[in-house]
Protein backbone atom coordinates (compact mmCIF):
# COMPACT_ATOMS: atom_id res chain seq x y z
CA UNK A 1 0.00 0.00 0.00
CA UNK A 2 2.73 2.16 0.98
CA UNK A 3 4.81 1.61 -2.45
CA UNK A 4 1.79 2.40 -4.08
CA UNK A 5 0.21 5.00 -2.74
CA UNK A 6 3.84 6.98 -3.07
CA UNK A 7 4.06 5.87 -6.79
CA UNK A 8 0.77 7.53 -7.03
CA UNK A 9 2.10 10.63 -5.84
CA UNK A 10 5.28 10.42 -7.64
CA UNK A 11 4.52 9.13 -10.65
CA UNK A 12 7.99 6.90 -10.04
CA UNK A 13 7.49 3.21 -9.51
CA UNK A 14 10.91 3.41 -8.08
CA UNK A 15 10.33 5.60 -5.48
CA UNK A 16 7.24 3.90 -4.57
CA UNK A 17 9.67 0.90 -4.18
CA UNK A 18 11.99 2.78 -1.54
CA UNK A 19 9.35 4.00 -0.14
CA UNK A 20 8.01 0.32 0.75
CA UNK A 21 11.72 -0.58 1.98
CA UNK A 22 11.87 2.46 4.05
CA UNK A 23 8.58 1.24 5.78
CA UNK A 24 9.74 -2.28 6.18
CA UNK A 25 13.12 -1.15 7.57
CA UNK A 26 11.59 1.06 10.69
CA UNK A 27 12.34 -0.14 14.01
CA UNK A 28 9.05 -0.10 14.73
CA UNK A 29 8.11 -2.87 12.35
CA UNK A 30 9.75 -4.76 14.81
CA UNK A 31 10.26 -3.34 18.22
CA UNK A 32 6.42 -2.87 18.36
CA UNK A 33 5.17 -5.00 15.68
CA UNK A 34 4.90 -8.16 18.33
CA UNK A 35 1.51 -10.08 17.07
CA UNK A 36 -0.10 -9.98 19.80
CA UNK A 37 0.02 -6.29 19.99
CA UNK A 38 -1.74 -5.71 16.39
CA UNK A 39 0.32 -3.01 15.49
CA UNK A 40 0.52 -4.08 11.51
CA UNK A 41 -3.52 -4.10 10.78
CA UNK A 42 -3.48 -0.82 13.27
CA UNK A 43 -1.29 0.88 11.12
CA UNK A 44 -3.27 -0.66 7.78
CA UNK A 45 -6.80 0.31 8.60
CA UNK A 46 -5.35 4.04 10.16
CA UNK A 47 -3.18 4.40 6.99
CA UNK A 48 -6.04 3.57 4.57
CA UNK A 49 -8.61 6.11 4.83
CA UNK A 50 -5.95 8.60 4.49
CA UNK A 51 -4.80 7.01 0.88
CA UNK A 52 -8.57 6.83 0.16
CA UNK A 53 -9.51 10.77 0.43
CA UNK A 54 -6.14 11.11 -1.55
CA UNK A 55 -7.11 9.16 -4.76
CA UNK A 56 -10.48 11.02 -4.83
CA UNK A 57 -11.12 13.83 -1.92
CA UNK A 58 -14.92 12.79 -2.59
CA UNK A 59 -17.43 11.94 0.04
CA UNK A 60 -19.62 9.63 -1.40
CA UNK A 61 -21.40 7.28 0.69
CA UNK A 62 -19.18 4.72 -0.70
CA UNK A 63 -15.93 6.46 0.63
CA UNK A 64 -17.90 7.25 4.07
CA UNK A 65 -18.50 3.38 4.52
CA UNK A 66 -14.91 2.41 3.62
CA UNK A 67 -13.54 4.86 6.06
CA UNK A 68 -16.18 4.00 8.69
CA UNK A 69 -15.07 0.41 8.14
CA UNK A 70 -11.55 1.06 7.92
CA UNK A 71 -12.10 2.90 11.73
CA UNK A 72 -13.92 0.75 12.76
CA UNK A 73 -11.94 -2.41 12.14
CA UNK A 74 -8.27 -0.48 13.71
CA UNK A 75 -10.61 0.08 16.95
CA UNK A 76 -11.29 -3.53 16.91
CA UNK A 77 -7.94 -4.89 16.80
CA UNK A 78 -6.45 -1.77 19.35
CA UNK A 79 -8.80 0.47 20.99
CA UNK A 80 -12.27 2.32 20.65
CA UNK A 81 -10.12 5.92 20.92
CA UNK A 82 -8.36 5.16 18.19
CA UNK A 83 -11.43 5.94 15.69
CA UNK A 84 -11.36 9.19 17.47
CA UNK A 85 -7.47 9.36 16.69
CA UNK A 86 -7.94 8.44 12.98
CA UNK A 87 -10.66 10.47 12.33
CA UNK A 88 -8.81 13.52 13.94
CA UNK A 89 -5.37 13.18 11.83
CA UNK A 90 -7.66 12.83 8.59
CA UNK A 91 -10.26 15.88 9.50
CA UNK A 92 -6.50 17.86 9.78
CA UNK A 93 -6.03 17.05 6.23
CA UNK A 94 -9.46 17.84 5.27
CA UNK A 95 -9.18 21.18 7.32
CA UNK A 96 -6.58 22.24 5.16
CA UNK A 97 -8.42 21.10 2.02
CA UNK A 98 -11.15 23.67 3.32
CA UNK A 99 -8.47 26.05 3.70
CA UNK A 100 -8.85 26.02 7.47
CA UNK A 101 -12.33 27.56 7.37
CA UNK A 102 -14.80 25.81 9.82
CA UNK A 103 -17.92 26.67 8.26
CA UNK A 104 -16.65 25.64 4.84
CA UNK A 105 -15.00 21.70 6.41
CA UNK A 106 -18.55 21.01 7.76
CA UNK A 107 -20.04 22.16 4.91
CA UNK A 108 -17.86 20.35 2.82
CA UNK A 109 -16.96 16.69 4.88
CA UNK A 110 -19.24 17.21 7.73
CA UNK A 111 -21.82 14.58 7.04
CA UNK A 112 -18.92 12.76 5.51
CA UNK A 113 -16.73 12.95 9.12
CA UNK A 114 -19.85 12.34 11.12
CA UNK A 115 -20.60 8.68 9.33
CA UNK A 116 -17.43 7.62 9.52
CA UNK A 117 -16.99 8.35 12.99
CA UNK A 118 -20.47 7.16 13.61
CA UNK A 119 -19.85 3.73 11.49
CA UNK A 120 -16.40 3.21 13.26
CA UNK A 121 -17.65 3.53 16.77
CA UNK A 122 -20.64 1.24 15.29
CA UNK A 123 -18.37 -1.74 14.31
CA UNK A 124 -16.06 -1.64 17.60
CA UNK A 125 -19.60 -2.17 19.78
CA UNK A 126 -19.77 -5.05 17.61
CA UNK A 127 -17.30 -6.55 20.24
CA UNK A 128 -19.66 -5.92 22.93
CA UNK A 129 -22.48 -7.74 21.04
CA UNK A 130 -20.71 -10.81 20.60
CA UNK A 131 -18.13 -11.08 23.96
CA UNK A 132 -19.62 -13.67 26.33
CA UNK A 133 -18.36 -11.22 28.84
CA UNK A 134 -19.59 -7.58 27.92
CA UNK A 135 -19.40 -6.26 31.22
CA UNK A 136 -15.93 -7.40 31.67
CA UNK A 137 -15.35 -5.50 28.09
CA UNK A 138 -16.55 -2.29 29.82
CA UNK A 139 -15.05 -2.47 33.12
CA UNK A 140 -11.68 -3.89 32.15
CA UNK A 141 -10.88 -2.70 28.54
CA UNK A 142 -12.95 0.63 28.47
CA UNK A 143 -12.82 1.62 31.67
CA UNK A 144 -9.17 0.84 33.12
CA UNK A 145 -7.24 0.27 29.67
CA UNK A 146 -8.43 3.34 27.88
CA UNK A 147 -10.27 5.86 29.98
CA UNK A 148 -7.33 4.62 32.99
CA UNK A 149 -4.89 6.56 30.48
CA UNK A 150 -6.07 9.86 30.84
CA UNK A 151 -5.13 11.15 34.74
CA UNK A 152 -5.93 14.85 35.21
CA UNK A 153 -4.10 14.52 38.75
CA UNK A 154 -1.26 14.80 37.07
CA UNK A 155 -1.39 15.99 34.19
CA UNK A 156 0.81 19.33 34.13
CA UNK A 157 3.51 18.20 35.65
CA UNK A 158 3.51 15.06 33.42
CA UNK A 159 4.21 17.44 30.64
CA UNK A 160 7.99 17.85 31.49
CA UNK A 161 8.56 15.23 33.54
CA UNK A 162 8.49 11.34 34.65
CA UNK A 163 8.19 8.45 32.33
CA UNK A 164 5.46 9.37 30.03
CA UNK A 165 6.54 13.35 29.58
CA UNK A 166 5.47 15.25 26.22
CA UNK A 167 9.01 15.18 25.15
CA UNK A 168 9.28 11.73 25.02
CA UNK A 169 6.04 11.40 22.73
CA UNK A 170 7.20 13.97 20.07
CA UNK A 171 10.41 12.45 19.71
CA UNK A 172 8.67 9.22 19.23
CA UNK A 173 9.14 9.09 15.53
CA UNK A 174 13.07 8.85 15.61
CA UNK A 175 13.07 6.32 18.21
CA UNK A 176 10.69 3.97 15.84
CA UNK A 177 12.43 5.11 12.96
CA UNK A 178 15.58 3.37 13.85
CA UNK A 179 18.50 3.47 11.69
CA UNK A 180 16.81 5.96 9.57
CA UNK A 181 16.30 8.46 12.74
CA UNK A 182 18.99 9.96 11.64
CA UNK A 183 17.65 10.87 8.13
CA UNK A 184 14.76 11.51 9.11
CA UNK A 185 16.44 14.57 11.19
CA UNK A 186 17.36 15.57 7.92
CA UNK A 187 14.01 15.62 6.70
CA UNK A 188 12.47 17.48 9.60
CA UNK A 189 15.32 20.18 8.37
CA UNK A 190 14.69 19.92 4.86
CA UNK A 191 10.67 20.39 5.70
CA UNK A 192 11.43 23.61 7.58
CA UNK A 193 13.76 25.30 5.12
CA UNK A 194 11.33 24.31 2.36
CA UNK A 195 8.22 25.23 4.56
CA UNK A 196 6.73 28.22 1.74
CA UNK A 197 7.40 25.67 -1.14
CA UNK A 198 6.07 22.45 -0.04
CA UNK A 199 3.75 20.37 -2.55
CA UNK A 200 0.45 19.98 -1.09
CA UNK A 201 0.67 16.62 -0.25
CA UNK A 202 3.70 17.08 1.38
CA UNK A 203 1.79 19.35 3.59
CA UNK A 204 -1.22 17.09 3.78
CA UNK A 205 1.10 13.95 5.03
CA UNK A 206 2.82 16.11 7.82
CA UNK A 207 -0.85 17.72 9.14
CA UNK A 208 -1.65 14.17 9.31
CA UNK A 209 1.63 13.21 11.50
CA UNK A 210 1.06 16.13 13.52
CA UNK A 211 -2.23 14.87 13.90
CA UNK A 212 -1.42 11.84 15.89
CA UNK A 213 1.29 14.19 17.87
CA UNK A 214 -1.24 16.34 19.36
CA UNK A 215 -4.32 13.96 20.36
CA UNK A 216 -1.65 11.56 22.25
CA UNK A 217 -0.40 14.70 23.70
CA UNK A 218 -3.87 14.15 25.66
CA UNK A 219 -3.41 11.26 27.50
CA UNK A 220 -1.60 11.33 30.93
CA UNK A 221 -0.07 7.81 29.33
CA UNK A 222 2.13 9.39 26.40
CA UNK A 223 4.39 6.32 24.10
CA UNK A 224 6.28 6.14 21.00
CA UNK A 225 4.22 3.05 19.86
CA UNK A 226 0.83 4.97 19.95
CA UNK A 227 2.55 7.01 17.11
CA UNK A 228 3.45 3.79 15.12
CA UNK A 229 0.60 4.33 12.13
CA UNK A 230 2.54 7.45 10.97
CA UNK A 231 5.48 5.66 10.30
CA UNK A 232 3.95 5.08 6.85
CA UNK A 233 3.30 8.46 6.28
CA UNK A 234 6.65 9.05 7.08
CA UNK A 235 8.35 6.51 5.22
CA UNK A 236 6.19 8.02 1.89
CA UNK A 237 7.63 11.70 3.03
CA UNK A 238 10.99 10.39 3.23
CA UNK A 239 11.01 8.15 -0.31
CA UNK A 240 9.79 11.47 -1.85
CA UNK A 241 12.66 13.29 -0.55
CA UNK A 242 15.34 11.14 -0.69
CA UNK A 243 17.00 12.13 -3.40
CA UNK A 244 17.40 15.82 -3.07
CA UNK A 245 18.30 15.13 1.15
CA UNK A 246 21.98 16.09 1.52
CA UNK A 247 24.74 13.36 1.80
CA UNK A 248 25.57 14.33 4.90
CA UNK A 249 22.48 12.67 6.50
CA UNK A 250 23.40 9.27 4.55
CA UNK A 251 26.83 9.37 5.83
CA UNK A 252 26.17 9.21 9.49
CA UNK A 253 23.18 6.71 9.03
CA UNK A 254 26.02 4.55 6.88
CA UNK A 255 28.47 5.14 9.56
CA UNK A 256 26.29 4.35 12.61
CA UNK A 257 25.02 0.96 10.28
CA UNK A 258 28.94 -0.05 10.41
CA UNK A 259 29.44 0.44 13.81
CA UNK A 260 26.91 -1.57 14.93
CA UNK A 261 27.44 -4.45 12.71
CA UNK A 262 31.22 -4.42 13.66
CA UNK A 263 30.03 -4.29 17.47
CA UNK A 264 27.42 -7.17 16.58
CA UNK A 265 30.53 -9.46 15.19
CA UNK A 266 32.53 -8.71 18.34
CA UNK A 267 29.89 -9.21 21.16
CA UNK A 268 29.06 -12.67 19.77
CA UNK A 269 32.85 -13.16 19.67
CA UNK A 270 33.15 -12.26 23.07
CA UNK A 271 30.43 -14.22 24.36
CA UNK A 272 31.18 -17.43 22.65
CA UNK A 273 34.73 -17.15 24.21
CA UNK A 274 33.79 -16.19 27.81
CA UNK A 275 31.25 -18.76 28.00
CA UNK A 276 32.89 -21.47 26.42
CA UNK A 277 30.43 -23.00 24.01
CA UNK A 278 29.21 -22.25 20.77
CA UNK A 279 25.99 -20.34 20.35
CA UNK A 280 26.04 -18.80 17.16
CA UNK A 281 26.12 -20.34 13.79
CA UNK A 282 28.46 -19.24 10.79
CA UNK A 283 25.76 -17.08 9.61
CA UNK A 284 25.97 -15.02 12.85
CA UNK A 285 29.45 -14.14 11.43
CA UNK A 286 29.04 -13.90 8.19
CA UNK A 287 26.07 -11.72 7.92
CA UNK A 288 27.72 -8.65 9.94
CA UNK A 289 30.67 -8.68 7.72
CA UNK A 290 28.80 -8.56 4.45
CA UNK A 291 27.19 -5.92 5.80
CA UNK A 292 29.99 -4.15 7.19
CA UNK A 293 31.81 -3.88 3.47
CA UNK A 294 28.79 -2.94 2.30
CA UNK A 295 28.28 0.49 4.43
CA UNK A 296 31.86 1.02 4.36
CA UNK A 297 31.59 0.50 0.06
CA UNK A 298 28.49 2.85 0.11
CA UNK A 299 30.46 5.36 2.52
CA UNK A 300 33.11 5.23 -0.40
CA UNK A 301 30.35 5.92 -3.41
CA UNK A 302 27.69 8.07 -1.40
CA UNK A 303 25.48 7.89 -4.50
CA UNK A 304 25.27 4.47 -4.39
CA UNK A 305 24.99 4.30 -0.85
CA UNK A 306 21.81 6.62 -0.58
CA UNK A 307 20.46 3.96 -2.94
CA UNK A 308 21.55 1.18 -0.97
CA UNK A 309 20.78 2.43 2.38
CA UNK A 310 17.55 1.01 2.71
CA UNK A 311 18.98 -2.87 2.36
CA UNK A 312 21.49 -1.98 4.61
CA UNK A 313 18.43 -0.85 7.42
CA UNK A 314 17.19 -3.95 6.56
CA UNK A 315 20.11 -5.90 7.37
CA UNK A 316 20.43 -4.16 10.88
CA UNK A 317 17.51 -5.83 11.24
CA UNK A 318 18.40 -9.37 10.28
CA UNK A 319 21.85 -8.73 12.16
CA UNK A 320 19.85 -8.18 15.65
CA UNK A 321 17.55 -11.24 14.69
CA UNK A 322 20.44 -13.57 13.64
CA UNK A 323 22.04 -12.42 17.41
CA UNK A 324 18.23 -13.50 19.16
CA UNK A 325 18.07 -16.20 17.68
CA UNK A 326 20.03 -18.76 20.06
CA UNK A 327 17.97 -17.16 22.96
CA UNK A 328 14.60 -17.97 21.27
CA UNK A 329 15.02 -21.74 20.66
CA UNK A 330 12.95 -24.36 21.68
CA UNK A 331 13.99 -27.26 24.70
CA UNK A 332 14.88 -30.47 23.37
CA UNK A 333 12.58 -32.84 21.71
CA UNK A 334 13.08 -35.33 25.05
CA UNK A 335 12.02 -31.94 27.39
CA UNK A 336 8.73 -31.88 25.01
CA UNK A 337 8.06 -35.08 24.77
CA UNK A 338 8.48 -35.46 28.42
CA UNK A 339 5.94 -32.57 29.32
CA UNK A 340 3.74 -32.90 26.66
CA UNK A 341 0.37 -32.20 28.25
CA UNK A 342 1.60 -31.27 31.38
CA UNK A 343 0.75 -28.05 33.44
CA UNK A 344 4.62 -25.69 33.71
CA UNK A 345 4.74 -23.20 35.67
CA UNK A 346 6.96 -20.09 33.93
CA UNK A 347 7.96 -16.83 35.63
CA UNK A 348 6.51 -13.86 33.80
CA UNK A 349 5.41 -10.32 34.93
CA UNK A 350 1.83 -8.82 35.46
CA UNK A 351 0.07 -7.32 32.00
CA UNK A 352 3.58 -8.66 29.94
CA UNK A 353 1.78 -11.74 29.64
CA UNK A 354 5.28 -13.01 28.88
CA UNK A 355 4.29 -16.39 29.19
CA UNK A 356 2.75 -16.50 26.07
CA UNK A 357 5.86 -16.75 24.69
CA UNK A 358 6.82 -19.65 26.52
CA UNK A 359 4.01 -21.71 24.65
CA UNK A 360 6.46 -21.71 21.48
CA UNK A 361 9.68 -23.06 23.22
CA UNK A 362 7.74 -25.75 25.72
CA UNK A 363 4.64 -26.46 22.35
CA UNK A 364 2.27 -29.23 23.99
CA UNK A 365 2.59 -28.40 27.15
CA UNK A 366 -0.47 -26.37 29.55
CA UNK A 367 2.44 -23.41 30.24
CA UNK A 368 0.85 -20.90 33.35
CA UNK A 369 2.39 -17.73 34.77
CA UNK A 370 3.75 -17.28 37.74
CA UNK A 371 5.15 -13.58 39.28
CA UNK A 372 6.98 -12.49 42.08
CA UNK A 373 4.00 -11.97 44.31
CA UNK A 374 3.24 -15.87 43.75
CA UNK A 375 6.29 -17.65 44.69
CA UNK A 376 6.66 -21.55 43.70
CA UNK A 377 6.02 -22.19 47.46
CA UNK A 378 2.34 -21.09 47.23
CA UNK A 379 1.64 -22.98 44.46
CA UNK A 380 0.87 -26.67 43.93
CA UNK A 381 3.48 -27.71 40.94
CA UNK A 382 5.43 -30.38 39.61
CA UNK A 383 7.05 -28.95 37.00
CA UNK A 384 8.14 -25.39 36.70
CA UNK A 385 10.82 -23.17 35.13
CA UNK A 386 13.74 -21.02 36.55
CA UNK A 387 15.75 -18.32 35.38
CA UNK A 388 19.22 -19.13 37.29
CA UNK A 389 22.51 -17.36 36.50
CA UNK A 390 25.28 -19.12 34.62
CA UNK A 391 27.21 -20.03 38.02
CA UNK A 392 24.53 -20.64 40.37
CA UNK A 393 23.53 -24.26 41.28
CA UNK A 394 20.02 -26.30 40.56
CA UNK A 395 17.71 -25.47 43.32
CA UNK A 396 17.92 -28.17 46.19
CA UNK A 397 14.90 -30.66 45.79
CA UNK A 398 14.32 -30.13 41.94
CA UNK A 399 15.70 -32.32 39.22
CA UNK A 400 16.87 -30.96 35.92
CA UNK A 401 14.95 -31.74 32.87
CA UNK A 402 16.54 -29.13 30.65
CA UNK A 403 17.41 -25.88 30.11
CA UNK A 404 17.85 -23.04 27.66
CA UNK A 405 19.82 -19.80 27.46
CA UNK A 406 18.16 -16.18 27.95
CA UNK A 407 19.57 -12.52 27.71
CA UNK A 408 18.89 -10.74 30.40
CA UNK A 409 16.82 -7.79 30.08
CA UNK A 410 18.10 -6.09 33.27
CA UNK A 411 21.39 -5.74 35.32
CA UNK A 412 23.01 -4.11 38.57
CA UNK A 413 25.02 -0.95 37.84
CA UNK A 414 27.97 -3.32 38.73
CA UNK A 415 27.49 -6.28 36.13
CA UNK A 416 27.19 -2.99 33.31
CA UNK A 417 30.49 -1.80 34.83
CA UNK A 418 31.85 -5.60 34.18
CA UNK A 419 30.53 -6.04 30.74
CA UNK A 420 32.34 -3.13 29.60
CA UNK A 421 35.21 -2.43 31.61
CA UNK A 422 36.07 -6.58 31.86
CA UNK A 423 34.78 -7.66 29.17
CA UNK A 424 32.30 -9.87 31.36
CA UNK A 425 29.92 -10.48 28.20
CA UNK A 426 28.94 -13.98 30.05
CA UNK A 427 26.63 -11.44 32.39
CA UNK A 428 24.52 -10.81 29.43
CA UNK A 429 23.13 -14.71 30.30
CA UNK A 430 21.21 -16.70 32.54
CA UNK A 431 19.90 -19.69 31.68
CA UNK A 432 15.94 -21.34 31.63
CA UNK A 433 16.06 -24.31 33.80
CA UNK A 434 12.91 -27.05 33.15
CA UNK A 435 12.88 -28.45 36.56
CA UNK A 436 10.84 -31.20 37.77
CA UNK A 437 9.89 -30.99 42.24
CA UNK A 438 10.82 -34.14 43.68
CA UNK A 439 8.66 -36.33 45.89
CA UNK A 440 9.35 -35.20 49.14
Amino acid sequence: LIGLFTKSLSGDGRTGLVAGLIYLGFLSTIQHGRPFLTNAPETLFLFLPLVIMFQADSTTVRNTLLCGFCFGMAALYKSFFLVFVGAFALGLVLLYRADFKPLAFLKRYGLFFTGAVLLGLGIFSLWLVFDPYPEQVLSQFLLKENVGKFNPSNFWTGLYSGSHALWRLWLGPFANAGLYAVVLLGLVIDTVRRQKQLAPHEKQLWLYVLGFLIIYSIPTQRQENYLLPTCAALSVLLALRWQALPAVWFRITLIVAAFLFAVTFWVQWEVEHAFGARLFSWKNYLVPILLLALSLFSLARIEVGRFLLPLIALGVLLTAGLFLDPFSRKYSEEARRELQGKTVYFPTRPYLIKHEIYRFILPGANVVGYTKHHSLEEIDHTYCARIIDLDEEIPEGYRLIDQVYNLKTRHTNQQIKDMIFHRRLELMLDRLALLEKKEG
